[in-house]
């Protein structure tokens, strides 16, 4: 079966060829400080009717239905990260992952709010193995959360967390797990999740990874989170 990841990754072949190889410090850049127009978002997805019965219909597996509300929705709600967020959880569900990225990566291109997609780029990328990309798209979720203040997802925190754990970084686990509670109270991983992530992280070990989370957690030893926000973000 081929890897939708190098599926993916060959449509750009061309352009990686024709550019001369990114530097470590130019691509850290663009980690740490995506090139994103993110706004604030203040609508809250429970409180417009039909969006607010879409997590429930796709926990219980009722995808056709979700997707109509989602689809009719975006036709009023263009610029809201929530429509894209599980549209694109629809599509990876029924095993479409090329159009569960297109639909996140529009989503970063007409939404307000950015953070989350990227969080969802970087837990896409991960269910397929590629622990590089998702690093790297964690990264620039909680990046967006840290320079515009905006609402804190836990999942990147949480994530990052166990791969400091697997590329032997315990103080950095610890910053970003304290971070992911904060944010939603106490959190571990199932010991299924937890030893998968662990695993594919084995890859990552002796890579660019390592720094580029030493590096953030040097920038949020120095930065608390406020626990204000109650509710999750999607």
């Amino acid at each position: 079966m081929n890897n939708p990841i190098s599926q993916h990754n060959s449509h750009l072949s061309h352009k990686k060829d024709s550019q001369p190889p990114l530097q470590k410090k130019d691509l850290f850049e663009d980690w740490f400080s995506p090139d994103l127009n993110h706004k604030e978002e203040t609508r809250d997805w429970q409180e417009i009717p039909l969006l607010n019965q879409v997590p429930q219909l796709v926990k219980e597996n009722r995808l056709d239905e979700a997707s109509d509300i989602l689809k009719q929705a975006g036709k009023e709600f263009v610029d809201f990260d929530f429509t894209y967020a599980w549209l694109a959880q629809i599509h990876h569900k029924q095993g479409q992952f090329e159009n569960a990225l297109q639909t996140l990566l529009k989503g970063l291109e007409l939404s307000k709010s950015k953070q989350v997609l990227c969080g969802r780029i970087g837990f896409l990328y991960a269910e397929h193995g590629d622990m590089e990309k998702a690093a790297e798209w964690w990264i620039k979720s909680i990046s967006l959360i840290q320079s515009f203040k905006a609402k804190p997802a836990w999942e990147p925190y949480l994530y990052l967390g166990y791969i400091a754990r697997a590329c032997d970084l315990p103080a950095q686990a610890a910053i970003l797990l304290k971070h992911a509670s904060r944010i939603h109270g106490e959190l571990i991983l199932e010991k299924k999740a937890e030893a998968d992530l662990l695993k594919k992280s084995e890859t990552i070990k002796h890579g660019i990874v390592p720094e580029a989370i030493n590096r953030l957690c040097t920038s949020l030893a120095g930065n608390h989170l406020t626990s204000k926000e109650a509710k999750d973000p999607v």
